[in-house]
């Protein structure tokens, strides 16, 4: 509902401090209560045996709904206005998403009487066991958050790059406006069809190689997208590759998360995490553009990139793993 209303009061502000106001600070805590951190914890919450899949199709859905909405916005501003477009983006909130949150979307499926993975559950809902949790101040002392928090700030750090300068380097490289826009969205695009596969790798070995494998191929991936030029088609081929790097950490990220604190306490500890994930982004966008002024070239953002890359998959494979959950007393005690 707050969503749905700062999107609406958006096409109506008439100047920058209601903008800021509306947009920047309403809409923002709209998003934070509807975005990934809390989907992530409500799906890690009802699948164990095939953790991976769930949370990668859950991924692949929010790179579709991007992709399928983009140019029907961009018809829309043209067509009706951008004041307009933002009345319908919160018109469509309220009819469509709230509904399904409050009358499809459960938190568990204990609240249901089921075990993880739809089976029946053991105990009626009123009997269940005490569910298993960690709180974020003992998440903040184990080793293992900080390798998951520092691996996901070099993904902040490296998406914001790519999507706010991958256009205007890959212009600077003598590619067209169009074709340099085109390119960024292959990789969006080809990022959905390798999400699927990488929650499968993750089910049958594990979410660390595979988050691994995720920051080291993209550091090869902003390689090439950095050094190739006057070749459309090997620019084409990493972009299309591409994809299977960009894919899958915010996956498996929340899957890691859950296996070691436990899948009650996603929401609380991926929601710090992804705190330093936003940190890296906004260093990512900025530091990108100072460095490009003082240096008239993105080489140095694109090494800076690369090398925290490499630097987080070599973390991501040695994740501390142990479980770290607690149960929790009738009285809210850690125990």
């Amino acid at each position: 509902m707050l969503l749905a209303a700062a999107l609406a009061l958006t096409g109506q502000c008439q100047n920058l401090w209601q903008l800021a106001l509306v947009y920047g600070l309403i809409a923002s805590l709209g998003l934070a209560a509807t975005g990934p951190v809390v989907a992530n914890a409500v799906v890690t919450r009802w699948f164990s045996r095939r953790r991976g899949t769930a949370v990668s199709i859950l991924g692949s859905a929010a790179m579709t709904g991007m992709s399928l909405l983009v140019p029907v916005v961009a018809w829309l501003i043209i067509t009706v206005g951008w004041r307009t477009t933002y009345g319908l983006i919160g018109v469509f909130v309220l009819v469509v998403m709230l509904p399904l949150c409050l009358f499809v979307v459960r938190d568990s499926p204990e609240a249901m009487g089921l075990a993880p993975d739809g089976a029946p559950a053991l105990a009626g809902p009123s009997v269940a066991a005490p569910a298993q949790r960690t709180s974020t101040v003992t998440a903040l002392r184990t080793v293992a958050f900080w390798q998951l928090a520092g691996s996901f700030f070099t993904c902040g750090f490296s998406m914001s790059l790519v999507s706010s300068h991958g256009v205007p380097m890959l212009t600077d490289h003598g590619y067209s406006p169009i074709f340099a826009s085109w390119i960024i969205g292959v990789l969006g695009a080809s990022s959905i069809a390798f999400t699927l596969l990488l929650g499968g790798l993750s089910d049958r070995f594990g979410a660390r190689p595979v988050l691994s494998g995720i920051y080291t191929g993209r550091a090869f991936i902003f390689a090439g997208l950095f050094l190739i030029r006057d070749n459309p088609l090997a620019i084409l081929g990493v972009a299309i590759a591409g994809g299977l790097t960009l894919a899958g950490s915010m996956s498996m990220t929340s899957m890691l998360t859950a296996d070691i604190y436990g899948r009650f306490s996603v929401g609380r500890i991926l929601g710090v995490i992804f705190l330093v994930h936003q940190t890296g982004a906004a260093l990512g966008s900025s530091l990108a553009g100072a460095l490009y002024e003082s240096t008239g070239s993105y080489a140095a953002a694109y090494v800076v990139a690369c090398a925290l890359l490499l630097a987080a998959g070599l973390v991501s494979l040695r994740v501390d793993s142990s479980r770290r959950t607690f149960r929790w007393a009738a009285s809210g005690a850690e125990v």
